[in-house]
């Protein structure tokens, strides 16, 4: 199994910094170029890879997990990458 490989971006790394959880994922940035997301209980070596151009081919720099949603933050740009699940309403 592969090391995680913790450390600056710019050298192809995480850093924890710009990560964050959202429901059962942690959606991290992996380097500059890619983006890592783990679900909770499973190795790195099964996260999906996605490319980092998810705000309209702009790269994501940090993430920001919210009631509404996954918010990914670029510079000058902000999106919504992945929204909450809604309670379901109770019956009356």
């Amino acid at each position: 199994m592969p090391a995680v490989p913790f450390g600056p971006r710019e050298r192809g790394g995480i850093d924890l910094t710009s990560s964050a959880m959202h429901g059962d994922d942690l959606w991290t940035l992996l380097g500059n170029t890619q983006i890592a997301v783990v679900h909770r209980g499973k190795p790195f070596a099964e996260a999906t890879i996605l490319a980092n151009d998810l705000l309209d081919g702009e790269p994501v720099l940090k993430f920001l997990s919210t009631p509404y949603g996954l918010v990914a933050i670029g510079d000058g740009a902000v999106g919504l990458v992945r929204t909450a699940d809604r309670p379901q309403a109770s019956p009356k």
